[in-house]
């Protein structure tokens, strides 16, 4: 069975590839977290100030208006969490691949300019 060998810069590539997919994915879905949590705080204190509304002014909420209100911060919480796993996966995941293609294409061009300055010729030129 034959080997299989990764340069140090390719297990250095793919050790900042997981550090990148994991932190960039931790960092957006806290992201999406806090403004889901301020959708919902905002959600929360509207629906309270008009249970207040309703009610007389130093009269106390009955317990049924507090679980309503905690339920519609519920629901905006969701409503602003729903979809967001596709823009984490994007985000954790799209820069990878694009950055190896940029990592390769540098080695082939370090790669043609050691060839030519060895050879002393044109690379197009060696091809033909």
């Amino acid at each position: 069975m034959r080997s299989f060998h990764l340069n140090v810069w390719q297990r250095t590539g793919i050790m900042l590839a997981v550090v990148w997919a994991v932190a960039s994915g931790l960092y957006m879905y806290s992201r999406d977290a806090e403004r889901a949590g301020a959708a919902s705080f905002s959600a929360h204190q509207a629906c309270v100030s008009a249970e207040r509304k309703r009610l007389h002014a130093d009269a106390f909420m009955p317990r049924d208006s507090f679980a309503k209100c905690g339920k519609e911060a519920q629901e905006a919480y969701d409503a602003e969490m729903r979809g967001n796993w596709v823009g984490i996966i994007l985000v954790a995941l799209a820069p990878i691949p694009i950055s190896w293609l940029i990592a390769y294409g540098f080695v082939a061009a370090r790669r043609r300019i050691r060839v030519a300055t060895t050879t002393g010729e044109n690379y197009d030129n060696r091809r033909k």
